[in-house]
């Protein structure tokens, strides 16, 4: 019978970058066959990497394929340092309880890092003062951040869970192995007392990113609706403002009617006035009569002409400005389509 173990960890790597630290999220590709054949309680793999040393035991069917994100990484390291200070081939669980505790650990210092970056923006987004101008901008500014930090905390649940959903696989292998006699009692308890801390730590880790998630979600929540608020009080106060503009806009409606009524009911008079104060009419005449120029027919040959062009001249005028919102308007209409 023989045993293939392959999976994807997911870890996080702490890199020193000139404002301070940057975490990366890595992952590292594991492939193990284990051959039962060979029935030895000792068997091991042996890892395929060309910095490593040589297999001092060529024969050996089993199989470890580690794909590292890096060169030199921490994992090669400590799997070199092993295999040196052991010549014997190890155990088919020490190389994959050596993954686990290489990378396992530093997920807790990066949920820290997120939770010290969650309280930096809290304190700041929930002393926010929303009447000043500045505070707008600012609470733009950590709406942004709280959305970057919420799109590095929500994928963690999914990884926790496949990370755990690998130990378990592990522990059932570990009793595989116990029960088809290839690891004594002690050496099966060791491997299961270290694993299920494993799985102590990311159940743990699941836990707090579960709680770190609803802590952003709701602050989030609240930030949006003091911005939306905020927004709804500016709306208000410009629609204030424009009904005050509307009011003194009616009033000025209301004074130009009056204006206009006005000039209506004195035109009549104005233009009867303008017209008999011409020189072609004479009050005075001969034996107090009334007369009248023979060039009377001027001011009709005159008047109406001008008449004529001007509301020409005005309809112009609007039809060229009636054409031109209404080609607007069907650049808009096939623009939208």
């Amino acid at each position: 019978m023989d045993i293939y173990m392959q999976y994807t960890l997911v870890y996080p790597e702490e890199s020193p970058v000139s404002t301070g630290t940057s975490w990366t999220l890595r992952q590292t590709g594991v492939f193990n066959r284990f051959v039962s054949s060979m029935r030895t309680q000792n068997q091991a793999s042996i890892p395929i990497d060309q910095e490593g040393p040589s297999s001092t035991q060529p024969s050996n069917p089993n199989l470890l394929i580690l794909l590292h994100p890096k060169q030199n990484s921490i994992l090669q390291t400590r799997l070199t340092h092993s295999r040196s200070t052991n010549p014997f081939i190890q155990p088919f669980f020490t190389t994959h309880l050596l993954i686990l505790s290489t990378y396992l650990p530093s997920w807790r210092f990066y949920i820290s890092h997120l939770n010290t970056k969650l309280e930096s923006i809290a304190d700041i987004a929930l002393t926010l003062q929303f009447t000043k101008p500045s505070h707008s901008t600012e609470a733009y500014t950590q709406l942004r951040a709280l959305k970057h930090l919420e799109d590095q905390v929500l994928p963690l649940t999914a990884r926790f869970q496949t990370t755990l959903a690998t130990i378990r696989k592990l522990l059932d292998a570990n009793d595989l192995f116990h029960s088809r006699q290839w690891s004594d009692t002690t050496t099966c308890q060791e491997i299961r007392d270290e694993l299920q801390a494993h799985e102590t730590y990311m159940n743990g880790h699941l836990i707090t990113v579960t709680l770190l998630q609803k802590r952003v979600s709701e602050i989030l929540n609240l930030l949006n609706i003091a911005l939306s608020l905020k927004n709804q009080g500016t709306s208000v106060q410009i629609n204030e403002h424009m009904l005050a503009l509307t009011k003194d806009t009616v009033d000025d409606s209301a004074s130009v009617r009056v204006v206009t009524i006005v000039t209506l009911i004195y035109l009549p008079a104005s233009f009867v006035s303008s017209f008999l104060g011409m020189n072609l009419f004479d009050f005075n005449a001969e034996g107090g009569g009334f007369g009248m120029s023979s060039k009377f027919w001027v001011f009709f040959v005159m008047a109406i002409p001008l008449t004529m062009v001007t509301i020409g001249i005005w309809f112009y005028i609007s039809q060229k400005k009636r054409n031109k919102i209404r080609a607007e308007e069907d650049g808009l209409f096939i623009g939208g389509r």
